[in-house]
């Protein structure tokens, strides 16, 4: 058990390394867990497989830094990024040692000997979470280092490599962007299939955590209809009555430093990435124009923000992760998410009375008792702009700004075109641009002769 736990921690695919890493990588027959409560242990391990980079949140526009807290960061490649600069960057390792993890379990896992009068739900719940751990960070991989998926093109952008398998020997190739989720979406059904209902604990994936995946990865092809269906799914399972009510100071305490405990009731799955020093509370402001966005009714004015003092005065800094942590990004699913992709989907669609009360659901949850006037009929255009808004602050600091950028970047009056100022410059992410991808590190590309984004 220890040395397959040293593999999964110190091997690298070989896309994710030089020939001289490889030497390193310990063979896989020694690698041998005895049991399925071996392979138990290791989905509970969260630094194998609810950990991801910081990247996605470093690249949104929730927040800024001043010139002297940029200057101070010493990593050239996170100031590079927060400028979209598109530098290489860790976050190519951290995401295939997820793949590679997943697919430990995947090959080690029939190799055990059970007794499946008792363990058949065992053996398919760890096989389920496989596929859905290779998925959700294919997911997260295809959101940095490929384009936005657009149908037109989809058949030819250049994806991601899709790896199935531990074998460094298998070459490193870029699928298609259609590949890609493609490749994703189904590691997704396999998984609803074998995953239960109820799970040990929320940092492993149940049904409503494959579904509401689902529904994220149809949301950025642009396939409403199917996201819509998984989003309803996951909320049917999961259940509307696990929506925290910000009134009750039974569920969060708004001007406490950390509001929201880890593993709230409304998180469906659980995982977190480390933060990094140009997005911690010292240095990353919200952005103006989104704090000022909040009415004064509005729970979430308090319990997601801190106000700063001192020099930093006049500026806030954002405390509300659903992680539960000052140093930690919630990169999970919640039930809030779901809620507002059903609503988005629902105009989409033309079912303007359920986005309307999937709206009213969440926001007379979010504001003080007695002031919240509920949404009633709109036209589509006042009632998606609207959804789009309140996905916009309910959702800030879990990746999903970045994603949101990307797949509507085509269409600025729901996305706006997000810019940063930096020592009287002006840099702005305009729609079709190629810095909505990021470089793969240089020595990937040399080892395996893949294309390198353009």
């Amino acid at each position: 058990m220890k040395k397959i736990l040293m593999m999964m921690f110190c091997s690298v695919i070989c896309f994710c390394s030089c020939s001289s890493f490889l030497d390193k990588v310990p063979d896989n027959k020694l690698a041998i867990p005895a049991d399925l409560y071996d392979l138990s242990l290791l989905l509970n391990n969260p630094l194998l497989f609810t950990n991801l980079p910081y990247v996605p949140q470093v690249l949104s526009d929730d927040y800024y830094v001043t010139v002297s807290s940029f200057n101070s960061v010493t990593d050239e490649k996170v100031r590079d990024l927060y400028l979209w600069q598109r530098q290489e960057n860790e976050g190519w390792n951290k995401l295939y040692q997820g793949v590679y993890n997943a697919n430990v379990l995947l090959e080690e896992l029939p190799k055990i000997s059970y007794d499946p009068s008792k363990e058949q739900s065992e053996y398919d719940r760890i096989y389920g979470s496989a596929l859905f751990f290779r998925a959700f960070y294919h997911f997260w991989t295809a959101q940095l280092y490929c384009r936005p998926f657009r149908a037109a093109s989809a058949e030819t952008d250049q994806g991601i490599p899709i790896r199935t398998g531990t074998d460094i020997a298998v070459p490193t190739v870029r699928s298609t962007v259609k590949e890609s989720y493609d490749a994703i979406i189904a590691d997704l059904m396999a998984a609803v299939a074998l995953l239960p209902v109820e799970v040990p604990t929320r940092t492993q994936p149940g049904k409503a955590a494959a579904y509401g995946l689902l529904g994220r990865v149809f949301l950025c092809m642009g396939d409403y209809e199917n996201s819509y269906r998984y989003a309803d799914s996951c909320i049917g399972l999961f259940g509307e009555d696990q929506l925290l009510d910000f009134r009750s100071t039974a569920d969060i305490t708004p001007t406490a430093t950390l509001p929201f405990s880890a593993l709230n009731r409304e998180v469906i799955f659980h995982a977190i990435g480390y933060s990094n020093v140009i997005i911690n509370q010292g240095a990353a402001k919200i952005d103006t124009v989104l704090y000022t966005s909040y009415d004064a009714n509005d729970i979430r004015k308090t319990a997601y923000f801190r106000t700063n003092t001192g020099t930093n005065a006049g500026s806030y800094a954002f405390k509300g992760s659903y992680a539960g942590s000052a140093t930690s990004i919630f990169f999970g699913i919640a039930l809030d998410e779901m809620l507002l992709m059903r609503a988005e989907t629902a105009v989409r669609l033309g079912s303007y009375d359920q986005a309307v009360s999937d709206l009213n659901t969440l926001l007379v949850k979010r504001w003080k008792q007695g002031t919240y006037i509920p949404y009633t009929a709109m036209d589509r255009e006042g009632l998606l702009g609207d959804v789009m808004k309140e996905r916009r602050k309910e959702l800030l600091w879990r990746g999903l700004r970045w994603m949101d950028i990307r797949r509507l970047d085509v269409d600025s009056d729901l996305i706006g075109t997000p810019t940063r100022m930096m020592s009287d410059k002006v840099y702005r992410l305009e729609a079709g641009s190629e810095r909505l991808t990021i470089l793969i590190p240089q020595t990937v590309i040399n080892y395996s002769n893949m294309q390198q984004n353009p």
